[in-house]
């Protein structure tokens, strides 16, 4: 059986060539993108000629679109609509079944951010959707991206038709890559460089080209209630035949984030009237500092409720748990989600929803 994958090329540390004076750029080619092939994708060649039994056997082959190639820590709203566009162009020929699976390149710095925007965005998608990025440029001997991206391909060929959902894959030891639930997934942490799950459990791994679930009833829960959600949502909404790719325009960059820290004066923050809401972020048990002494009013989130009150904006805090120490049912909680999956869902839930309780409503949907 034939495995058609569509590999979407955004750029990153994936699609680099080896710094020059200490400095990596990506990777440039002399000709337009839509003349490309995939022998001029060096992370496409080198997996054909390493994996040439699997690849002959399970019959895949490539097809290949580059919508944008960015560092990933330049990535802005404009570049995320250049990826929403080319995701758009290709749907009808994902809902005609063309491929068994998708493969999108990202750099590893705003990677949480874009795959739980896309993991939003494709939640009803039928295929495995799956980030794969890189922690050196392809070139180097200690470079993870060539295993991340077969590990990719074994996972799509081996579950596709059985799952669908939005996955990260990545390795640490080029040995075991971890298979993360794109929506799950918090942004790698400095000097250990390491992604987490929200919920500390993994979706599985792949070791010698076969899946693993990790957790079989946590793993599978997780996958199939984020899907199963946003079904429920959109009948309840009377939506039921749409799906949030087709709904969306582009977005714009109207959701400003704030993160707390000792002595944070709420007072500096000018918002202005682009502006749709403010995320909050929040302490690990949930807390923001709701308790100052005189003179240090503008400390208090109080001060900022104030704020976004008087210009009508929302106030939302996330990551959120619960919260036993202050009394805070006057601000609104983005429940069961990291702090990048708040943000996507307040990015598209302002574009796609313009009554409110559609809205609020679709801020508790979990993925």
């Amino acid at each position: 059986m034939r495995t058609n994958i569509l590999v979407i090329f955004t750029g990153g540390t994936i699609g680099c060539t080896p710094p020059k004076d200490g400095i990596k750029s990506v990777e440039i080619s002399d000709k337009p993108v839509h003349q490309k092939t995939i022998e001029d994708y060096f992370l496409l060649t080198h997996y054909i000629q390493t994996n040439e039994q699997f690849y002959r056997e399970k019959s895949i082959t490539f097809e290949t679109i580059e919508p944008l190639a960015t560092d990933s820590s330049s990535m802005t709203i404009g570049k995320w609509n250049a990826l929403i566009s080319a995701l758009k162009e290709e749907s009808e020929n994902i809902e005609a079944g063309k491929y068994g699976g998708i493969i999108i390149t990202h750099g590893t710095d705003t990677l949480a951010y874009t795959a739980s925007l896309i993991g939003v965005l494709l939640a009803r998608l039928a295929i495995p959707v799956v980030f794969v990025s890189s922690n050196e440029h392809l070139r180097s001997p200690v470079a993870n991206g060539h295993k991340n991206f077969a590990d990719a391909v074994s996972f799509i060929c081996s579950q596709s038709g059985k799952i669908s959902g939005k996955y990260v894959a990545y390795s640490y030891d080029l040995k075991k890559t971890i298979i993360y639930i794109a929506t799950q997934i918090k942004s790698s942490q400095t000097f250990i460089h390491r992604y987490e799950s929200r919920t500390g459990v993994d979706f599985g791994y792949i070791q010698a080209g076969i899946f693993y679930l990790d957790d079989i009833c946590k793993a599978k829960q997780l996958h199939v209630d984020g899907n199963e959600n946003i079904k429920k949502f959109m009948k309840d909404i009377n939506r039921e035949n749409e799906n949030l790719l087709d709904l969306v325009s582009p977005l714009e960059s109207n959701i400003m984030i704030i993160n707390p820290y000792v002595g944070l004066d709420y007072s500096c923050f000018k918002i202005s009237p682009n502006i749709k809401a403010v995320l909050h972020g929040t302490y690990h048990s949930s807390t923001v500092c709701l308790n100052t002494g005189i003179g240090e009013e503008k400390n208090n989130a109080q001060y900022l409720r104030g704020l976004c009150e008087e210009k009508k904006i929302g106030l939302y805090f996330a990551p959120y748990e619960s919260n036993e120490y202050a009394d805070d049912s006057k601000f609104k909680k983005i429940y069961n989600s990291t702090q990048e999956l708040a943000y996507a869902k307040l990015l598209v839930g302002y574009n796609v929803f313009s009554k409110g309780t559609e809205l609020e409503e679709f801020l508790k949907v979990d993925f």
